[in-house]
């Protein structure tokens, strides 16, 4: 079939099926970047996540701790923090 062709056809299909390829790829590969920058942007927010709830633990130890303290010792010194 392609024996039948001229030679300038064969160039134009060649590189017509060059340029094909290079818009495939370069699609998939954006697709996948996209993907990976996603991938990025909720790994960061889990640990913003982790960290403020980190946080929020460390202060209600800290309330727990100040309110054990004023039930024990009846000084609102205790609860001065909050």
């Amino acid at each position: 079939m392609l024996k039948n062709l001229k030679i300038s056809t064969k160039i134009v299909l060649s590189f017509s099926v060059i340029i094909l390829s290079l818009i495939i790829i370069t699609t998939l590969s954006k697709n996948a970047f996209s993907n990976y920058v996603d991938s990025i942007k909720w790994n960061v927010h889990t640990y913003e996540v982790i960290n403020a709830f980190e946080g929020l633990m460390a202060s209600m130890v800290d309330m727990e701790t100040g309110q054990r303290g004023f039930s024990i010792v009846m000084e609102e010194q205790f609860l001065e923090p909050y």
